[in-house]
């Protein structure tokens, strides 16, 4: 998708379509990791239990939303700094649109 802007006004409505995809990036991370805190702060103390599978899942969610909020940040970063419009490919992500 390289290539001279077409205009200010669509410039504009793609910059804030990419705000609009970090907030909610950021929002889910938030959300994954306050989650993984209170599983974390509800944990029995002493040896493993059935609950470390739902904590290796929450601190998986984690790190899979935080690796979405970056690769957003990045291309918001690269669009709002340098005019550097995203790839189709790199804008689609792993395709999982959460």
């Amino acid at each position: 998708m390289g290539g001279l802007w077409p205009s200010a006004f669509a410039r504009q409505e793609i910059v804030e379509f990419w705000r609009l995809k970090l907030e909610e990036a950021h929002e889910r991370y938030e959300i994954a990791s306050a989650g993984y805190r209170r599983l974390l702060g509800e944990r029995p103390e002493g040896p493993m239990h059935r609950q470390d599978e739902t904590l290796a899942q929450a601190r998986d969610a984690v790190s899979d939303t935080l690796l979405e909020y970056s690769r957003r940040l990045r291309i918001f970063t690269q669009l709002t700094l340098t005019g550097t419009m995203p790839h189709e490919q790199e804008a689609g992500g792993n395709g999982d649109e959460r």
